[in-house]
């Protein structure tokens, strides 16, 4: 599969997991991101099909996304009603 093609694969159900676990120790999207990337860097040795891989190697957006779905399932969304009463 060309790695182009697979830059548009659906985020892995691993790579959310890895993700959500650097978010319960406070890392921010950016932090967890870099942190990420650095891990699996080592560990595929600079693979670039790996690297092309959005399933193994998601992009900012993808976690920017993940975090607001992680924070809201965990804190609650920005915005509630609650927070005005």
């Amino acid at each position: 599969m060309s790695s182009h093609i697979m830059s548009f694969c659906s985020v892995s159900d691993e790579t959310k997991n890895a993700f959500c676990e650097l978010f319960d120790t406070d890392y921010t999207p950016s932090s967890a991101y870099h942190t990420y990337w650095e891990q699996q860097q080592l560990k595929y040795e600079n693979d670039e099909e790996m690297l092309a891989d959005r399933a193994v190697f998601s992009h900012k957006s993808d976690i920017k996304y993940l975090h607001k779905k992680y924070h809201e399932k965990h804190i609650g969304a920005p915005n509630r009603k609650e927070m005005f009463n």
